[in-house]
């Protein structure tokens, strides 16, 4: 991935925070490695300070069209957005619950927004 990917990322990041009422986070992107070997980014936050990063893989490799990196975007601010149910589902049950719940969530509403 390159720097205009980054740049381009970053752009479509704050139009979707803004769009998901999310304006009292500081949201922070950059590249970095991605625990996942699936996924092309990740989002880590704190929901006490208002405090993301958005880290996109590096070595992600491929077709950046402008399309992919809004649905990128969209998709980081989702997991954003719901990252305090996600925090209350993980303290009831596991993480691996708690993440499929998120997704079914997530790939609905990334549905209705196509």
């Amino acid at each position: 991935m390159k720097e205009k990917h980054l740049n381009k990322i970053k752009k479509y990041v704050r139009k979707w925070k803004d769009k998901f009422g999310l304006q009292d986070y500081d949201v922070h992107v950059r590249f970095g490695n991605v625990s996942s070997d699936r996924a092309v980014a990740e989002v880590s936050f704190d929901i006490t300070e208002r405090l993301a990063f958005v880290v996109i893989d590096e070595d992600t490799e491929g077709d950046m069209s402008d399309k992919l990196l809004e649905k990128i975007a969209i998709h980081e601010m989702l997991e954003l957005l719901f990252g305090g149910m996600r925090d209350l589902i993980e303290s009831l049950y596991n993480s691996d619950v708690a993440d499929q719940e998120i997704h079914i969530a997530i790939r609905r509403l990334e549905k209705l927004l196509k």
